[in-house]
C-alpha cells in the first residue's frame, strides 16, 4: 500500500518541523503533495498588531521547492 501525505497553507516555520516530518514518516516513503502560497507568513492583522517587528518573506517557487529536499515531493502548487 502506497501513502499520500497532502500539506497545505502557508510554509511558516516548515524549516524548523522538516526533521520531525521525515523521522516520522520517513518510513512509509510517502507521495508528498504541497499547496501553498508564495507568502511565507501572512499572519492575521490582529496577529501582526502584537509581532510589530515580524517582517514577511515572499518566496519563490524554487525557494519553496528547495524546503522539501530530502522528501518525495510529486507536486508542488
Amino acid at each position: 500500500m502506497k501513502t499520500a501525505i497532502i500539506i497545505i497553507g502557508h510554509i511558516r516555520t516548515w524549516i524548523e518541523c522538516k526533521d520531525n516530518f521525515i523521522e516520522s514518516f520517513g518510513h512509509l516513503n510517502p507521495d508528498v503533495y504541497v499547496s501553498t502560497y508564495d507568502l511565507q507568513y501572512n499572519y492575521h492583522p490582529a496577529q501582526q498588531h502584537w509581532m510589530a517587528n515580524a517582517l514577511d518573506n515572499h518566496l519563490t517557487y524554487e525557494e519553496i521547492n528547495n524546503l522539501f529536499n530530502n522528501i518525495n515531493l510529486i507536486k508542488l502548487d
